[in-house]
């Protein structure tokens, strides 16, 4: 059922795994958009970055 996918029923009680993805989800942004995220590392270029 394809209008059941955006509409959480509120009878159904969500996982615990699904609040913490998002919390992960959150700290994940922040750290992309400060410019400290993993993933933000791997777009810049290497040569911008100070090698030890």
């Amino acid at each position: 059922m394809p209008d059941r996918e955006p509409f959480t029923p509120p009878d159904v009680p969500q996982p615990d795994f699904a609040g913490e993805a998002q919390s992960d989800g959150a700290e994940l942004a922040n750290q992309i958009l400060e410019g400290e995220g993993p993933e933000t590392r791997e777009e810049q270029p290497q040569g911008e970055q100070p090698q030890p």
